[in-house]
């Protein structure tokens, strides 16, 4: 089965004072500048608080099911401050053939996809100690 164009925007209550439906139109104008991706159908994952994981546990029963083609949110550290948290999550992504989108990676330097390359060479290393 091939998988539903859709994105996922994952974001937490404390990152944006958007509401839902403002958030999504924000992330969909930004969006806009990857024409491929522009017209896919679209779903917030929003996290009220920082201790929530509700969402990021439905989205990633969503990767499983092939619901999902590419996450999108604005930085690495919007997925989680958790460094396992974070591994995980882009551990199912990279099994499922999801990317993983940081809108913002250029002010941060916090691109997800490259802060997980960095992790799995920093986990091959120092399993090798």
């Amino acid at each position: 089965m091939e998988k539903q164009k859709k994105a996922a925007f994952y974001c937490h209550g404390f990152h944006t004072s958007f509401s839902e439906t403002e958030y999504l139109i924000q992330m969909q104008k930004r969006l806009s500048n990857y024409p491929n991706m522009s017209t896919w159908e679209t779903e917030v994952f929003h996290e009220k608080t920082l201790s929530e994981r509700s969402e990021l546990m439905r989205l990633e029963d969503s990767i499983k099911k092939g619901e999902v083609g590419v996450v999108v949110t604005l930085e690495a550290s919007t997925i989680s401050g958790n460094l396992d948290i974070f591994r995980e999550f882009m551990a199912i992504c990279e099994e499922h053939g999801v990317q993983v989108f940081s809108l913002e990676w250029w002010k941060h330097d916090n691109d997800a996809e490259e802060q997980y390359r960095l992790f799995k060479k920093l986990w091959k290393y120092q399993r090798r100690l």
